[in-house]
C-alpha cells in the first residue's frame, strides 16, 4: 500500500505541494466495491534532491520519515522531509484555500487611484487596485496574496472579476464625467493571457458592463511582451483595434528593452514607484526618470509616474515633463 512518485523538473517546494495536493483530491474521490461506495486517503512524504540528498536510498528514507510525519499529524496530508519546507507550503495553501473563500463570500474590493496630468492637475483617470478585506487579519494588500494566486492560476478568475467590477462602478461615473479622455486602468497578468484571455472574453465583459472600450486601459507588464508569444502579439492588437489602450505597467524594473515598444501597440509608460519615492533624494533616480520620459516620448508613448505622494514630487516631474502622475 505505498507507493513512489518521482517528479522530474520541479521548480520549487510550491510545485511540489500543488501535485500532492492535486494527488490527496484524486485519491478522496470515492469509487465502488462489490457494490459499496468506498472512500480512501493518503499521508505523502516529501523530499527534494539535492538539498536533501542525492542518492536513492538517502531519498527514500526521508521521503518516508516524512510521510509518517503526516500521518503523525492526522492523516490524508502531506509533509516535507524539511520542516521549513513544510511551513512554507501549508502557508502558500492556506492563503490559496482562503482567497478561493474571499471570492465567494464577497470578501475582494476594489479600491481606485487617481491619475492626474502634470500640464493643468487634471484627474484623468483612475487605477482599478484589488484589496481584501479578510475577517480575520483585516485588510491584506495584494503583495501578500497576489503571487499565490499566480502559482495555482486562481489569479485568471480574480483578474476577470476585479476587471468586471472596476467597469461596472466607472461607468456610473462617466454620467457625471463627460470628459472623453476620462479612463479606466485595470491589470492583467501573464497568467491571464496564458489562460486565455483575449478579445471575445473582453468584449463579452463590456458588454455586460455597458463600459465603453475607448474609456479602457489594460495594463500589461513587460514579461508578457517579452514573452515573444504570437498569440499575445495578435491579441493585443485585437484589443488597440477595438480602441483598448494599453501600458506598460512597472517600466524600469524588468526587461526595458526597447524592441518591444516598436512591435507592440502600447501607448503608455508607467514608471515604477521604486524610482519616483526617492527621485527628489537621488540623482541617479532622477536621470533614469529623465532619460525614460525623454526615451518615452520620442516614441510617441505618454508617461505616467507611480507612487507619488508629496508636492515636491510632482514638481520635480513637472520639470522631467512627465505627462501624467499617480498616487
Amino acid at each position: 500500500d505505498e507507493f513512489t512518485v518521482m517528479l522530474t523538473n520541479v521548480t520549487d517546494e510550491i510545485h511540489a505541494s500543488l501535485i500532492a495536493k492535486d494527488i490527496l483530491a484524486r485519491l478522496a474521490q470515492s469509487y465502488i466495491l462489490k457494490g459499496h461506495e468506498v472512500y480512501s486517503s493518503a499521508s505523502i512524504g516529501i523530499t527534494m534532491s539535492p538539498a536533501d540528498g542525492c542518492d536513492v536510498n538517502t531519498l527514500l528514507k526521508n521521503a518516508d520519515m516524512a510521510m509518517y510525519e503526516a500521518k503523525d499529524q492526522g492523516r490524508n496530508t502531506f509533509r516535507f522531509f524539511t520542516s521549513e519546507m513544510t511551513d512554507r507550503a501549508s502557508q502558500f495553501l492556506e492563503v490559496d484555500k482562503d482567497m478561493r473563500m474571499a471570492l465567494s463570500q464577497n470578501e475582494l474590493e476594489v479600491h481606485f487611484q487617481p491619475i492626474y496630468t502634470m500640464r493643468d492637475n487634471k484627474l484623468l483617470g483612475v487605477e482599478a487596485l484589488l484589496r481584501w478585506q479578510h475577517p480575520q487579519r483585516g485588510l491584506v494588500l495584494p503583495s501578500d496574496f497576489i503571487s499565490v494566486a499566480e502559482e495555482t492560476g486562481l489569479i485568471e478568475e480574480i483578474g476577470m472579476w476585479v476587471m468586471r467590477r472596476a467597469c461596472s462602478e466607472a461607468r456610473e461615473w462617466l454620467k457625471y464625467n463627460p470628459d472623453p479622455e476620462f479612463y479606466l486602468a485595470v491589470n492583467v497578468s501573464m497568467r491571464q493571457f496564458k489562460g486565455g484571455f483575449d478579445k471575445a472574453q473582453l468584449q463579452r465583459l463590456l458588454h455586460e458592463t455597458g463600459f465603453p472600450a475607448d474609456r479602457l486601459l489594460l495594463e500589461i507588464t513587460e514579461t508578457v511582451l517579452m514573452d515573444d508569444d504570437a498569440r499575445t502579439s495578435e491579441v493585443l492588437t485585437e484589443f488597440r483595434d477595438m480602441g483598448v489602450r494599453l501600458a506598460v505597467d512597472d517600466f524600469g524594473t524588468g526587461y526595458s528593452a526597447l524592441s518591444y515598444l516598436r512591435k507592440f501597440p502600447v501607448s503608455t509608460l508607467k514608471i515604477d514607484r521604486s524610482f519616483i519615492c526617492d527621485i527628489n533624494l537621488s540623482s541617479s533616480h532622477r536621470n533614469l526618470v529623465e532619460a525614460i520620459i525623454a526615451m518615452a516620448h520620442g516614441l510617441d508613448l505618454k508617461t505616467i509616474a507611480e507612487g507619488v505622494e508629496n508636492a515636491e514630487q510632482a514638481e520635480l516631474l513637472k520639470e522631467l515633463n512627465c505627462d501624467m502622475v499617480q498616487g
